[in-house]
């Protein structure tokens, strides 16, 4: 605290020092879309991780990409080779199209008027959209009128979902900020109090992306930093520097000198902020240890480094302006200043009068909207997830709905030996019985490998004299087969009837998984599945069983927080049941939207497990903000009294206007962000925006005191022994001055 101190006193050097900073990482965060990849849903130490590890050691990462032609037959059969031979050519790419070998590969014509060719390239990660670019520029240039091509694969859905998302959270930037200045200038009624968290709020998305991109640099970071480092910049700086605002007007009316009500502010607010900031910071890399894979990282490292940022501008760089401002802030008010005993103390007062009345009716419609979440469907990224105007979209459906919806996320099976070929006869009879006998399976479209299955009969490729070169001569081969370090690998692709998220795909998982062993013995080789469907189907349900945990890790350590900051076990009981309570509401307003056929709001009929991780993450941690602000006022005043009630009102009436502004705050940059087009940042908002509307309303300023009311004064109980083992933590400085702090 003197350090900080120091900082007010030095305050034009401190804010001299803040926007140099604030403009480095702002000029860093001009490259940031350079600096982020797609998405990616391999999740580590799954089944088929370990089957991509071996597969990418042999074959390298690769995007598979299908190609749809539909024309005439004629000129299908002129244009199609032309094409084959010319994405050949391209180098590094595998091709395996209907007119290879001068004889009709049959799963990939299923009629005289369409055609599948079948691509595969390097590529950093299988959501990347370098290869699907090259891939389409190619095809550009060699289909033509009136052949029409349309092209899939999660690597041009991957890169399409990029791009979407840098320009949804642009869209979502100027909605918001116009909406953020005309509610603070509600809650402060000063155009220049109103201007000081607007400008940390827009400061700490810049610098944000300046330093995520940097992050970047170091681990990948996936596309879904974007909404997140705009999203939570402007609500964290904005609801930060809110605080600090509000307590320094506080100050000042008590009669304190400008640098000292700065000073004051940073030691009472300022230690409210640094310590819901680093809460939230704890609370993301508890996710990150939960939740394996880039996706969550990326998320959770972008709200911590945001939350780093808005929480140091808060306690620094606000004070010292505030300061420099001194008695300036409130020049051209509007309106009279809010005084105590206001309507906040009357309705704390009207809630503990009627106790099961007030919370019996704020209660029952968060119940109500809490049950449609116990039959929320969750699944993984899809093309539909694209705005309904994306190319990329219409293209992949076009191709799901003239092949079937397995080509676009197929499995791929590989066998690999550690030396010596895999293509000897009895290996590849071996793999054409196999491909025979999982032909006729009824979740099974199409198979394609070393081996032809397409009449039953199964038609081993004997000639090896090219095995050094990648392949044999059948072009099946040469698509399926590879070598590394004098061993030799196979892949057999596997397409399913159905999408990634219907239950038919799932279950060909398992069935494909518990036949590897009979495959690894058959063909005396290491087998696995892998391959878009598989990382989605392991995402799935590696991701969705890590919820409850990531549930109960959260609510476990918000309880322990609060018992040491508030010295009681019953309030943070309370507190956690309530919080509970408000995600089970989020959760339900993003089922009633999203999930079912057709959705409420679009997208592919279910919520996305991620966004639902990070939804309850963030609301977990983000609601620490209200409880300190409201629970810590209340615990001084008790200690100061002995007296429930007065103390419960006295805490609702000096923080109800705040946190209801910090909460119209954060609801509108999540109101905006819910206008995106792209589904998996649409979902998020609105559930974020349900969570903290209701929570900083409903829950806060009704079930709290309902509740507190109800318990009496066990509600600050705590056992001696324990309350001498505690720190003891004060969140009000040193002084006792204030018997109502922050």
């Amino acid at each position: 605290m003197r350090w900080a101190a120091a900082a007010v006193r030095h305050r034009r050097l401190t804010l001299a020092v803040w926007i140099v900073l604030t403009l480095i990482l702002a000029v860093q965060g001009l490259s940031f879309g350079e600096r982020i990849t797609p998405s990616s849903l391999d999740v580590p130490g799954t089944s088929s991780a370990r089957a991509q590890a071996v597969a990418d050691r042999y074959f390298g990462t690769e995007a598979s990409i299908p190609v749809l032609l539909e024309g005439p037959r004629a000129e299908l059969d002129e244009q199609g080779p032309e094409l084959a031979a010319a994405l050949r050519a391209n180098g590094g790419l595998r091709v395996l199209s209907p007119w290879d070998g001068g004889r009709l590969v049959p799963e990939l014509r299923p009629r005289g008027s369409a055609a599948l060719v079948l691509v595969a390239g390097q590529t950093r990660n299988t959501f990347a959209s370098g290869i699907g670019k090259d891939v389409r520029t190619v095809v550009r240039a060699r289909v033509q009128s009136p052949v029409r091509a349309s092209m899939s694969g999660f690597s041009v859905i991957g890169g399409e979902l990029k791009d979407a998302s840098l320009r949804a959270a642009h869209d979502a930037e100027r909605l918001a900020i116009p909406l953020l200045a005309l509610i603070l200038l509600l809650v402060f009624r000063s155009p220049i109090a109103a201007l000081v968290p607007a400008i940390f709020g827009i400061a700490a998305v810049e610098s944000g992306y300046g330093a995520v991109g940097l992050l970047g640099e170091l681990r990948p970071i996936s596309d879904v930093a974007t909404a997140l480092t705009s999203m939570m910049g402007l609500a964290l700086g904005v609801d930060y520097s809110l605080l600090l605002v509000s307590r320094f007007r506080e100050e000042l009316a008590r009669g304190l000198a400008p640098v000292d009500a700065a000073i004051a502010a940073q030691g009472t607010a300022g230690r409210t902020v640094l310590f819901a900031g680093v809460t939230l910071v704890v609370a993301m890399l508890a996710a990150i240890l939960l939740t394996p894979g880039d996706f969550l990282f990326s998320a959770a490292a972008s709200v911590a480094t945001v939350a780093i940022i808005s929480m140091v501008g808060a306690f620094l760089a606000v004070p010292a302006l505030l300061a420099l401002l001194g008695t300036n802030l409130d020049r051209w008010s509007i309106g009279q200043a809010p005084h105590e005993g206001g309507r906040w103390a009357a309705l704390a007062e009207g809630v503990q009068r009627r106790p099961l009345l007030w919370g019996g009716a704020a209660l029952a419609p968060l119940v109500a909207l809490s049950l449609p979440a116990l039959a929320l469907d969750t699944g993984p990224l899809d093309a539909r997830a694209l705005p309904a105007s994306s190319v990329a979209r219409a293209e992949a459906q076009r191709v799901a709905s003239t092949m079937g919806p397995g080509w676009a996320a197929p499995f791929e099976v590989y066998i690999a030996t550690r030396s010596g070929p895999v293509t000897t006869e009895a290996r590849l009879n071996a793999m054409a019985r196999w491909q025979a006998g999982i032909a006729r399976w009824p979740e099974v479209a199409a198979v394609i490998g070393p081996g032809d299955t397409a009449a039953g009969q199964p038609a081993p490729l004997r000639d090896e004299r090219r095995r050094t070169g990648g392949g044999v001569d059948d072009p099946r081969a040469n698509f399926a087969v590879s070598h590394e370090s004098g061993g030799q690998a196979a892949r057999i692709t596997v397409v399913p009837t159905t999408g990634p998220n219907d239950a038919p795909t799932r279950q060909l998982d398992k069935r494909l998984n518990a036949d590897m062993d009979d495959l690894s013995r058959a063909t005396d080789a290491q087998a696995g599945t892998a391959g878009i469907a598989a990382h989605l189907t392991d995402h799935q349900e590696t991701l969705g069983g890590r919820l409850p945990w990531l549930i109960a890790a959260l609510s476990g350590v918000t309880f322990l927080v609060l018992v040491v900051l508030l010295h009681a076990i019953v309030l943070p009981l309370i507190s956690v049941a309530l919080n509970l309570l408000t995600v089970g509401a989020s959760f339900g307003a993003v089922a009633l939207c999203f999930d079912g056929a057709p959705p409420l709001l679009g997208g592919p009929g279910w919520a996305d497990t991620l966004s639902l991780l990070g939804t309850f993450t963030i609301v977990f941690a983000l609601s620490l903000d209200y409880q300190v602000f409201i629970l810590t006022r209340m615990r001084e005043s008790w200690l100061s009294h002995r007296q429930l009630r007065p103390a419960i009102t006295h805490a609702i009436d000096r923080t109800g206007r705040v946190v209801t502004g910090a909460a119209a705050i954060m609801g509108g940059v999540f109101i905006a962000f819910s206008t995106a087009e792209l589904t998996t940042i649409k979902q998020t908002g609105v559930g974020l925006a349900t969570a903290v509307l209701i929570d900083a309303t409903l829950v806060r300023l009704i079930l709290l005191p309902a509740a507190t009311s109800l318990v009496g004064p066990a509600t600050f109980w705590l056992p001696k022994w324990l309350d001498r083992l505690l720190p003891n933590f004060n969140l009000d400085g040193p002084t006792k001055a204030d018997t109502s702090p922050t």
